[in-house]
C-alpha cells in the first residue's frame, strides 16, 4: 500500500524573503539614525541656549543688587583671567556683600545671593562638561581661552558666551561662541 502524501507545512523563508526584510531595515535605519543624530545636537543646542539665558539673567540681577557692578570686577584686584573665573564663581553661588565680597555662609553682613547653586557645564564643543570661567576685558579670540575653561565672561561690558572655536557651529552654521 502506497504512503500517502503529506503536506507539509513551510518552516521556513527563503533566502529571497530575508534579503527583502534586511533591504527593508537597512532603508528604515538609514532614514532613522541621522535623525536620531540631529536630535542629541539639537537638545545640546538647546541646553546651550538655555545655560546662557540663565547666567545672563543671573549676571543681570548680581548687577542689580551690586551697583551694577558685574561678578568678578573687584575681585583679586579687579584684574582678568583664571583667579577672577573663581570669583566670578564664587559671587554668583554664595552669599555677597554690596561690594561684592563672597562667603559661604549667610550673614547680616552677606544679605545677597546665592544666584546659582553650581555654574553649569558647557553642553557642546570641545570643551563639553567644563564649568569653569574666565573673564577677560574684552572676548578674545573665539576658542582661544583654552580648553580648561566652559565659559567665558567679558566684564567690562557684563557678558557672557561659551568658550568654543569659532568653527564648532551649530546644525544651522552658526558657531556656538556667537549664541
Amino acid at each position: 500500500m502506497p504512503r500517502p502524501i503529506r503536506h507539509l507545512s513551510r518552516q521556513a523563508f527563503s533566502l529571497i524573503e530575508l534579503v527583502i526584510v534586511i533591504v527593508i531595515l537597512a532603508v528604515i535605519a538609514a532614514i532613522a539614525v541621522p535623525r536620531i543624530g540631529r536630535a542629541g545636537q539639537g537638545s545640546a543646542e538647546a541646553a546651550l541656549k538655555s545655560d546662557l539665558r540663565l547666567l545672563r539673567e543671573v549676571i543681570e540681577l548680581y548687577k542689580a543688587e551690586h551697583n551694577d557692578d558685574p561678578p568678578a570686577l573687584r575681585a583679586a584686584g579687579g584684574g582678568i583671567g583664571p583667579q577672577n573665573g573663581e570669583a566670578f564663581r564664587r559671587q554668583l553661588t554664595w552669599y555677597t556683600n554690596r561690594s561684592g565680597e563672597a562667603v559661604e555662609v549667610r550673614d547680616n553682613a552677606h544679605p545677597f545671593g546665592p544666584y546659582l547653586v553650581s555654574v553649569p557645564p558647557l553642553p557642546v564643543g570641545k570643551n563639553a562638561g567644563r564649568t569653569a570661567v574666565i573673564t577677560t576685558n574684552h572676548f578674545s579670540t573665539p576658542g582661544a581661552p583654552g580648553p580648561d575653561y566652559g565659559w567665558e565672561f567679558e566684564h567690562y561690558f557684563g557678558r557672557m558666551r561659551a568658550n568654543c572655536a569659532a568653527a564648532e557651529v551649530d546644525a544651522a552654521g552658526v558657531p556656538y561662541c556667537e549664541y
